[in-house]
């Protein structure tokens, strides 16, 4: 995606954020972030777990 794309996703997705007063979260999860994000839980054991040392 070029620069310019990139500003305009951002454009679109800030104006939707106003307009809707917040309401727009799927938009920035569907287009701005996309599937690359994962939520997990440490304590449910999340695919982080590995990365911690209980103490």
């Amino acid at each position: 995606m070029s620069s310019e794309a990139n500003v305009q996703l951002l454009k679109e997705a800030y104006r939707r954020w106003n307009d809707s007063k917040g309401g727009s979260v799927d938009y920035w999860f569907d287009s701005v972030i996309g599937p690359q994000i994962k939520f997990d839980s440490l304590p449910q054991g999340g695919s982080g777990g590995a990365l911690c040392q209980v103490l």
